[in-house]
């Protein structure tokens, strides 16, 4: 039970970091490194502190609880960041595009599904629902196809994508 709390607590944290990243990237295309250090050092320091803090007595579980406190110092200074350059981040898409692939996982976690049955649902559904609220293009769902499938697999699957891209695009225009 222990690894299943410190996987829960990373993935919360991997939830923050993705955000952190993204802000970096940010500063860094407007060559703002000072954000990047400060962004750097504001999940830096509260990971490796609280990692010796928390790993004698907790663990594993003190590992994940120090790297998602060094996560969310860095949301927060990248907020901080955001705010200062005018960066809207578009808070109803993130959670959107988060909470979809989260909610049908939480399903096939509820309903025992093995991952080989739950991993397609949720990308399949996510896919879908990400087509119908307008958060997916065609166009980059090519791109997505291009990026994922590999060539010789695209001629045989090309049908069953272009079918399931009618279904998920047609309707939500």
């Amino acid at each position: 039970m222990g690894a299943s709390q410190a996987l829960v607590v990373l993935l919360m944290s991997a939830l923050l970091a993705v955000y952190v990243s993204a802000m970096t990237s940010l500063a860094y295309a407007y060559d703002s490194y000072r954000a990047v250090l400060g962004i750097g050092i504001a999940t830096s320091v509260p990971r490796i502190v609280l990692y010796y803090l928390l790993v004698p007595s907790m663990g594993g579980l003190g590992a994940a609880l120090a790297f998602l406190a060094g996560s969310a110092c860095g949301a927060a200074s990248s907020a901080s960041y955001a705010l200062r350059v005018g960066f809207k981040t578009p808070y109803r898409e993130l959670a959107a595009t988060v909470l979809t692939p989260a909610a049908i996982g939480a399903i096939a976690i509820l309903l025992s599904l093995p991952w080989f049955v739950g991993a397609p649902l949720i990308v399949a559904t996510s896919y879908l629902a990400y087509a119908r609220t307008g958060l997916l293009s065609p166009s980059a769902a090519g791109i997505l196809f291009r990026a994922f499938v590999p060539l010789p697999l695209r001629r045989y699957v090309r049908p069953l994508v272009e079918l399931a891209a009618r279904l998920a695009f047609e309707s939500s225009h």
